[in-house]
C-alpha cells in the first residue's frame, strides 16, 4: 500500500479489512476524486458488515500436528489451498476461555465427529448429557444437572482409557487474529498444556498487562508423556506489546463484527487439541499441570 492510500485510509478511520478490500476491488483507488474515494469506501464497509451480519460465522482453525511433527499447520491465506506448517507464529489473543468436550468413541473407533456432550466454559454442560443411565450409575451417578461438569463422573481423573486422565477433554480455546487474514481463527489446548498457558498469564498479570495487549508467539515443541507416547507441546510467550491504533483495529475488525460468536464455534473430534490428556489419577499430582 502506498503512503497515499495510507492517509486516505487512516484519516477515515477505515479498518484495515476494508482497506484490503477497497483495494483489491479498485487497483485505480488512488487516482479517482476524494469523492469516489469516499463512495467506495462507504460501499465496501457497508458490503462488509451486510455480509456477516445474522450469520453464524465459522472461523478457520489453526492446528497441530502429531506424532512427533511438533509443528502447527496454519489456515491458508487469500488465494492459496493449503495453510502454511511453521514450527511458530505470532498472534494476538482475542479471547480465551475453557472448555470441555465428551466423545465416547474416537472417529477411527466409529465415533462422532460432534460431541456428545460439551461445556463452553468448563463448568456446565450447554447440551443435554446422553449417557446411559448404567454407564453413569457404574461411574457413581451423580445429578450433573444440578453439580455440573465438576461433579460428572467423566471429568475424574481414573475416567479414561485405562484408568488413566480423564475420560472428558478438558481444553482452553483461543480466538486468535492472525496477519492476513480477515476472520479470527481458533486453536484449542489440551489439558497437557495448560501449564504452559498458566505461566505465561502470571507473567501477563506480573506487568499488568492484559494478554490483549500484546502480540503471543506461540512454538511447537515435541514432547513425550510417561508412557513414552510423543505428542506436541506449546510454548507461549509475549512478542512485543500493540499500540492504542493497533487495538482501535483490532476492534474494529474482529471484535466489533464477531465477538458474539467467539465462544460458539464448533466442537468437532478431529479438531481437539493437541497432547495426550494427563497421565496422573489423583488430584495432588494433577495440579502440577495446573
Amino acid at each position: 500500500m502506498s503512503e497515499n492510500a495510507l492517509v486516505i485510509f487512516e484519516e477515515r478511520g477505515v479498518p484495515a479489512n476494508v482497506q484490503s478490500a477497497v483495494l483489491e476491488f479498485d487497483p485505480d483507488f488512488e487516482s479517482r476524486s476524494v469523492e469516489d474515494q469516499v463512495a467506495l469506501i462507504e460501499y465496501v464497509a457497508k458490503s462488509a458488515e451486510a455480509t456477516v451480519e445474522g450469520a453464524r460465522i465459522s472461523f478457520p482453525q489453526v492446528k497441530t500436528l502429531h506424532a512427533g511433527a511438533a509443528m502447527f499447520k496454519l489456515p491458508p491465506e487469500a488465494g492459496e489451498e493449503d495453510g502454511a506448517g511453521v514450527k511458530s507464529f505470532d498472534a494476538v489473543v482475542l479471547d480465551t476461555h475453557l472448555a470441555n468436550g465428551y466423545w465416547p468413541k474416537s472417529v477411527e473407533d466409529g465415533g462422532d465427529s460432534k460431541p456428545e456432550c460439551a461445556s463452553l466454559d468448563g463448568k456446565v454442560p450447554y447440551t443435554d448429557v446422553k449417557h446411559s443411565p448404567s454407564n453413569i450409575q457404574t461411574l457413581g451417578g451423580v445429578d450433573i444437572e444440578k453439580g455440573g461438569c465438576a461433579v460428572c463422573p467423566f471429568n475424574q481423573f481414573g475416567s479414561g482409557k485405562n484408568g488413566r486422565g480423564k475420560a472428558c477433554k478438558n481444553q482452553r480455546r483461543f480466538i486468535l487474529a492472525l496477519d492476513g487474514h480477515g476472520l479470527p481463527a481458533r486453536m484449542s489446548l489440551s489439558a497437557a498444556n495448560f501449564k504452559q498457558y498458566n505461566q505465561l498469564a502470571s507473567t501477563l498479570a506480573d506487568t499488568n498487562t492484559p494478554i490483549g495487549n500484546v502480540k503471543i508467539t506461540f512454538s511447537a515443541v515435541a514432547e513425550k508423556n510417561d508412557d513414552g507416547i510423543e505428542f506436541t507441546g506449546i510454548a507461549m510467550r509475549p512478542a512485543g506489546k500493540l499500540t492504542p491504533i493497533d487495538i482501535l483495529d483490532l476492534d474494529k475488525r474482529f471484535m466489533k463484527p464477531f465477538s458474539e460468536d467467539f465462544r460458539f464455534q464448533p466442537f468437532e473430534q478431529d479438531s481437539t487439541p493437541s497432547g495426550p490428556p494427563p497421565q496422573e489419577t489423583s488430584g495432588e499430582k494433577a495440579q502440577d499441570l495446573m
